[in-house]
């Protein structure tokens, strides 16, 4: 591959330069393909063998072009997928622990007069309602 891929950034870094080197190359094949286009276009008798030497080369530069963006949308895929895994990691950190609050309330509910438990139940409920 012509890139090296820089070990130093980050992976939200190194997604954004994968997607811009993927951007280059692509326009780079869509210039060449133009270019392609043109020279199809032109009159058989006016090409020269330098003109089908040249065409050889640019077709051979889009299957290179094409192999280098297919490399490069492979990193780009196993970088989102450690993101979208930390991305998960970070939101079940967030989520409550489901056992320690049943197990916090079944204390409270011991530990706690009528009372007071049932004014702490009647905030928890008020805080439920105000999320959603």
């Amino acid at each position: 591959m012509n890139y090296a891929i820089p070990e130093h950034l980050h992976d939200f870094e190194l997604r954004e330069w994968l997607k811009n080197k993927i951007s280059e190359l692509d326009e780079t094949k869509r210039t060449i393909r133009d270019q392609i286009r043109q020279f199809s276009n032109e009159r058989a008798s006016r090409k020269t063998r330098e003109d089908f030497a040249w065409l050889r080369k640019a077709k051979a530069k889009i299957s290179f072009l094409i192999a280098q963006r297919e490399e490069l949308r492979g990193v780009l895929g196993d970088v989102n997928v450690r993101l979208k895994e930390a991305k998960r990691k970070l939101n079940s950190n967030k989520r409550p622990n489901i056992k320690l609050a049943q197990a916090f309330m079944m204390v409270a509910q011991e530990k706690l007069n009528e009372d007071l438990y049932s004014s702490l139940e009647s905030e928890a409920l008020l805080l439920i309602d105000l999320e959603n």
